[in-house]
């Protein structure tokens, strides 16, 4: 419970002292947390999550992370980190890992980028274009993107085409999404 506490402190203090400094998108999104307490606990245990799928968790760290999801009235079974056994699950735990190597993942892209990451998915140099490419597409929920995951789809093999079925599933889910909301996705 301190962990989110504290978090809760350092960010409505840096929020407050450097909120010139934030684009208009963050400065609503920080108006929203500080009106609406649960939203930033929800970000906190976002946060939470996201550092425990960076490292495997000590067990006082699941620990504390399931406190704090029950406190946000959300399941705790989410953290039970249990190994990958099955090829799908360690596809998955690989895609969700990857989106912390790519600088920016979630940003809204140009149609020059779309149409070089389009130009990279179909004639691809390296697995790791086609994944990064992958992964920033499927975060713009677009009718385009759409279709350019489902025509990759068709010619995507082995782990490449589980990825892009994540990948078309994850941008499916944002385009149903209204703007300014916060789309989390648990696979």
């Amino acid at each position: 419970m301190w962990a989110l506490a504290l978090q809760k402190c350092w960010f409505l203090n840096l929020a407050e002292k450097e909120f010139d400094k934030f684009s208009e998108k963050e400065k609503r999104k920080i108006r929203e947390m500080k009106e609406n307490p649960q939203e930033l606990k929800l970000a906190a245990v976002q946060t939470m999550l996201s550092l425990s799928m960076r490292a495997e968790p000590t067990r006082e760290n699941s620990e504390e992370i399931k406190r704090e999801l029950e406190l946000a009235g959300l399941n705790p079974q989410i953290v039970e980190y249990q190994p990958p056994k099955t090829k799908k699950q360690r596809v998955v735990k690989e895609y969700m890992e990857f989106h912390f190597k790519v600088e920016d993942v979630e940003r809204k892209i140009s149609g020059e980028e779309f149409q070089e990451l389009k130009g990279k998915l179909l004639n691809p140099k390296t697995e790791e274009d086609i994944k990064k490419s992958l992964l920033i597409l499927a975060h713009q929920g677009t009718k385009e993107t759409i279709e350019l995951l489902e025509e990759y789809l068709k010619k995507a093999q082995g782990e490449l085409l589980d990825w892009t079925k994540l990948a078309l599933e994850e941008c499916k889910m944002f385009s149903k999404a209204k703007p300014g909301q916060i789309v989390k996705i648990f696979h």
